[in-house]
């Protein structure tokens, strides 16, 4: 008769400890598996959160390039020791200074470079060079994006309301008329000529005695370049622009030009740089010969002027008799409405208006000739505004609106000599 093991001592215990031994081998093999699991997932985590702070910065700098004023010559944005932006010129390398942020608990730092060159002549490209960090783990990519440097200021039309276009009372209006919403024509008001309507909008035929079609109208926002401190202001008060009035027209510490019923100005210079014209009365004039370009710059640079052109009588033209002679071209702003006010009495205005960030409305019992271009454009006097084809072919610098066009990550981390390389 075999033996049970109760009757060997000394061989139940090691056997239970065996399998004590095996229970905790198997146990810490799965405790082991586990904390290497939650590792990797943090560091998976980690990784990926830093990935997305890479992103807003590269988003941080596309969003400043399109919404403070850079130029072809000052192309870099960079925080002043007070902490706003500025532009400026790129450094030896051709990079913008290096700019950095944070977001939650992560860090990011980007350089862009202002021109990084494009097959197309009609396009300015740049490059945006992020690295964002987070808990250790770096990520780096690289954006393209690209704008047009350019077109034909107008767009094709004489009569343009980038979200709408209207027409009422006595109105006659004739030209080339563009907007991405509707024309709208309403009481006694009449329109003669093409238009084209927002690519929602169903062509209404009877709208206008012309074509209408379907497309988009674009317009570059005004780019004040360097004439706020480089421009013909002086000529105001130094005897150069003839001004005849008894009174004072000119004030520069507010660059407000105003005039009243007698009051005649005219302009001999080539670039002005206005906060607000004020008009009750009087003519503003563009000397024979000369092209006369007035800026209105954005309420941000004008103490929050948001009426730059605030006609409500007088007379705006030129010598010549051609609209492009004198254009008035307004800032205005991507966060603060804006609005131009042009109401003239009896005379025909000769003029270019080129508002694309503002409400424009023309009005009263004066014909305007030329080419208006407005956010939205609105004429509900009883005079005739009339497109002229001349006009067409005006052309302004423009702010630079960059589109993005490429996204790819980059390999290692950003290097001081050569930010895209490994991109």
């Amino acid at each position: 008769m075999r033996p049970s093991l109760r009757d060997e001592p000394g061989i139940a215990l090691p056997v239970v400890l065996m399998v004590v031994v095996v229970g905790f081998a198997l146990a810490s093999i799965g405790a082991l598996a586990a904390i290497g699991s939650i590792r990797n997932s943090g560091r998976d985590e980690a990784d990926k959160s830093a990935f997305a702070v890479a992103e807003a910065g590269a988003q941080q700098a596309l969003f400043r390039q399109n919404n403070v004023l850079s130029t072809a010559t000052f192309p870099c944005l960079v925080e002043s020791a007070g902490g706003t932006l500025v532009a400026s010129s790129p450094q030896a390398d051709g990079w913008c200074a290096t700019q950095s942020g944070t977001v939650g608990d992560g860090s990011y730092r980007y350089r862009v470079l202002p021109d990084a060159g494009s097959t197309n002549p009609s396009e300015r490209a740049i490059a945006i060079v992020s690295e964002g960090t987070l808990n250790g783990e770096t990520r780096r990519i690289q954006v393209g994006a690209a704008a047009s440097t350019g077109q034909p200021a107008f767009a094709g039309g004489s009569v343009i309301g980038l979200d709408s276009l209207n027409f009422s009372g006595n109105a006659a209006v004739s030209g080339t008329m563009r907007t991405n919403g509707n024309v709208s024509v309403s009481g006694s008001a009449t329109c003669n000529g093409d238009a084209t309507v927002g690519g929602g909008v169903v062509p209404n035929p009877s709208i206008c005695h012309g074509q209408v079609q379907q497309g988009t109208t674009t317009l570059g926002p005004v780019d004040l370049g360097n004439v706020w401190s480089t421009n013909d202001n002086a000529r105001l008060t130094d005897g150069r622009d003839v001004v005849q009035s008894n009174r004072t027209v000119w004030d520069a510490s507010t660059r407000t030009l105003t005039l009243r019923n007698k009051d005649a100005v005219t302009l001999g210079g080539t670039n002005y740089a206005f906060c607000k014209l004020d008009m009750t009365g009087g003519t503003l004039i563009a000397a024979q010969g000369t092209r006369v370009r007035i800026y209105f710059a954005g309420p941000e640079q004008c103490n929050g002027q948001t009426t730059p052109i605030d006609m409500t009588g007088g007379r705006i033209a030129t010598t010549s008799g051609n609209p492009d002679d004198l254009a008035l071209l307004v800032v205005g702003s991507a966060t603060t409405a804006t609005t131009v006010n042009m109401r003239g009495n009896g005379a025909v205005n000769q003029l270019l208006l080129y508002a694309p960030r503002s409400n424009a409305t023309l009005n009263g019992t004066a014909d305007f000739a030329g080419a208006f271009a407005g956010k939205t454009l609105t004429f509900n006097g009883t005079g005739n505004i009339g497109g002229v084809s001349s006009s067409l072919t005006f052309t302004t610098p423009v702010e630079f609106l960059f589109k993005q066009t490429r996204f790819v990550e980059c390999v290692g981390p950003m290097t001081v000599t050569n930010p895209g390389q490994g991109c």
